[in-house]
């Protein structure tokens, strides 16, 4: 009987395919072109800059180049070793960083035309309404503690219990919102000067800032009264029992206020240091100044 031939085996026909991820770790590979340098099996800076140049064109600087290494280094030796070497990854991430850099450049640009444009805006505005006078020395500060006799003298009411009680207090007091009251209209008079006197770019900003913080605070000691005489129609016996309490209350709170603002405006030669009330102060700073003034 004739020999049998032996036959192939089928496996050994089929076509050997090699994907392409095999590539990504064979350092003959055009992926690894830049380490055929020096065949250590490790990318370090310049190889890998070499190589993104040479394959894709780009073109990277050395805090980019340090900042793709960082991040695919796993082993954290500086450099890339065979399995850390991901070029497509290293290109999507290169890129990546480019753009996001290309976008923070522009908005620096953005940033620097407005801050241009507010400049311009600020001389423009400082033309026309003239310099800030920015003085904050000994005289400027006394000063700005004179417009609060205003809501002292109008504040006196509340103090009508406590000055009876306290009469060195009363005879402090006394003389002065006597002769401020004398004068007709005396306090309408010093309202409204006060008022327009706050927007005299001429005088020191902190006379002018206490000024209207000034005008601010008598404006609020309406507001009590306006209560009392609310609640008076309801109820005249719980007006009558915390007429006193509220009216002394009232009366020191108007005290301290004024003595914590006088004795921080003789303190301070700050600009913008000044005391300020919560919510008025701020009210006043907003009503004397602009977005060209300085604090």
């Amino acid at each position: 009987a004739r020999a049998r031939e032996p036959q192939p085996n089928p496996a050994l026909l089929i076509p050997v395919c090699i994907p392409a991820a095999v590539g990504a770790h064979d350092p003959d590979s055009p992926l690894f072109r830049p380490t055929i340098q020096n065949k250590d099996g490790i990318v370090d800076n310049e190889e890998l800059k070499l190589g993104l140049s040479e394959r894709f064109g780009l073109s990277a600087t050395d805090n980019q180049l340090a900042e793709l290494i960082k991040e695919f280094d796993e082993n954290k030796d500086g450099v890339l070793q065979l399995d850390e070497f991901k070029i497509d990854l290293l290109r999507n991430r290169l890129e990546g960083i480019q753009r996001a850099e290309k976008d923070l450049e522009r908005e620096e640009r953005r940033l620097a035309m407005e801050a241009e444009r507010l400049e311009k805006e600020k001389e423009s505005l400082s033309e026309s309404f003239g310099p800030e006078n920015l003085d904050s020395g000994v005289g400027p500060r006394v000063l700005a503690c004179l417009p609060y006799i205003l809501p002292l003298c109008d504040g006196a009411q509340y103090g009508r219990f406590l000055l009876e009680q306290v009469p060195l207090l009363g005879n402090v007091l006394g003389p002065a919102v006597f002769l401020f009251r004398s004068v007709p209209f005396g306090g309408l008079l010093a309202f409204w000067f006060m008022i327009n006197q706050s927007k005299n770019r001429d005088l020191p900003r902190i006379v002018r800032f206490n000024l209207q913080q000034a005008v601010l605070v008598d404006i609020a000691l309406f507001f009590p009264s306006l209560i009392g005489a609310l609640l008076s129609v309801g109820s005249p016996d719980l007006v009558s029992a915390l007429s006193e309490p509220a009216s002394d209350a009232m009366f020191v709170t108007l005290l301290g206020t004024i003595a914590y603002i006088c004795a921080g405006n003789l303190a301070t030669g700050k600009i913008g240091g000044f005391p300020k009330v919560p919510l008025i102060g701020e009210n006043a700073e907003r009503s004397i100044g602009g977005p060209f003034d300085s604090e």
